[in-house]
């Protein structure tokens, strides 16, 4: 009886080390997902708990708003030679093909050496300015064309309130409680390249969030997860934008009687000084109306295990609260239409990818890449 038991102990953590969840028919269950983009017919997706690998799924139905991640569906992609990526939590593809990740705790972006190598490597390590704080770091990438088929690189400091419990002891009470500001940094690795440490002189820019009225730490602060670029036409002339994934809580000290709370989840459009441009789009009212608009064909297009899932998502979401949803994932699903989100953890595992129109008044102006 205790050798197998022993046995069943390690069949669960062998299965949990390789992204499989016992009990889920062999397939692959991805946990704590932290981004996404579209790669091809294919949704890439990298978890924060998966170490030197990510992980596709192929688009079954274009037309859909809602893809549900299924266990059997997915495929685990090693980084060769790359098993050093950790906590990784941006994918993107640079423009000479190559697929990239950006791991928060090593503060760098990996990619392949060259394109076709199988050989992972260090292609942009970024300063100690942008270290984990509070267990605030790097959370988004987004990728668009440079010149002469270099690609141009945007990686995102989360900013936020820290988490207290994660800032040095001695520092607690200074800083442990005030909202940092997001940051980008802007930079380009050359077609087939990498550019080792990424400079102070790269472009930095810090996000003027939204900052609602209320007295810090009680009111809701922004903090960034994911971002990509867009291109918007303003008297004529190209302008270059980022969408911004934004995600507020609060940081109430002990014993006030006031709970952690998470109000808003939007989508905010900044111009590359940092400025906010135009109205936000909330994703807790965008997120209600795709649940509650999946059709029956929908529902026997995705299977009955996957059927059943979302029910139970959207039981927990009515039950308990909708403005929990972790979103820490974004990408385009076809550039400049129409994009795409992915949440971490709660409600449920496995998640669904959720497929966001970008409103009307956030006109398209060009593809700027093939995917």
């Amino acid at each position: 009886m205790k050798r197998f038991l022993l046995n069943t102990a390690l069949v669960s953590l062998v299965a949990l080390a390789c992204g499989r969840t016992p009990g889920s028919d062999t397939g692959i269950v991805i946990t704590e997902a932290s981004g996404i983009t579209r790669h091809g017919n294919k949704l890439i997706i990298v978890g924060d708990d998966a170490d030197g690998r990510y992980f596709e799924i192929e688009i079954d139905d274009w037309s859909s708003c809602l893809i549900p991640i299924d266990p059997l569906k997915v495929n685990e992609i090693p980084l060769e030679h790359g098993d050093f990526a950790m906590d990784l939590e941006a994918i993107d593809i640079l423009s000479d093909g190559r697929v990239a990740v950006l791991s928060e705790q090593l503060h760098c972006l990996i990619a392949a050496e060259n394109p076709g190598s199988t050989r992972h490597m260090v292609v942009a390590e970024y300063e100690r300015i942008l270290n984990e704080f509070g267990h605030r770091g790097l959370e988004g990438l987004a990728v668009t064309d440079g010149e002469d088929g270099a690609s141009r690189i945007a990686v995102l400091w989360e900013g936020g309130y820290p988490i207290f419990e994660n800032v040095p002891p001695q520092i607690r009470d200074r800083v442990g409680r005030i909202p940092l500001k997001p940051i980008v940094v802007v930079h380009t690795i050359p077609r087939g390249s990498s550019v080792g440490a990424v400079s102070t002189g790269a472009h930095l820019i810090t996000l003027d969030v939204p900052e609602p009225e209320g007295e810090v730490p009680y009111v809701q602060r922004f903090r960034a997860t994911d971002l990509v670029w867009f291109f918007q036409k303003e008297d004529g002339r190209l302008r270059e934008e980022f969408i911004v994934l934004l995600n507020s809580e609060n940081s109430p000290p002990d014993g006030e009687g006031i709970s952690k709370t998470y109000e808003r989840k939007i989508l905010q459009r900044f111009d590359l000084e940092g400025n906010p441009v135009g109205k936000p789009l909330d994703l807790t009212n965008t997120t209600k109306r795709l649940l509650y608009g999946v059709s029956e064909e929908d529902r026997t297009r995705m299977g009955g295990k996957m059927a059943a899932h979302l029910d139970r998502i959207i039981s927990i979401l009515e039950e308990s609260s909708w403005e929990q949803i972790n979103w820490e994932g974004l990408g385009w699903f076809e550039e400049g239409v129409r994009l795409v989100a992915i949440y971490d953890g709660y409600p449920m595992d496995p998640p669904f990818a959720f497929v966001i129109d970008i409103p009307a008044e956030w006109r398209r102006i060009r593809s700027n890449s093939g995917r």
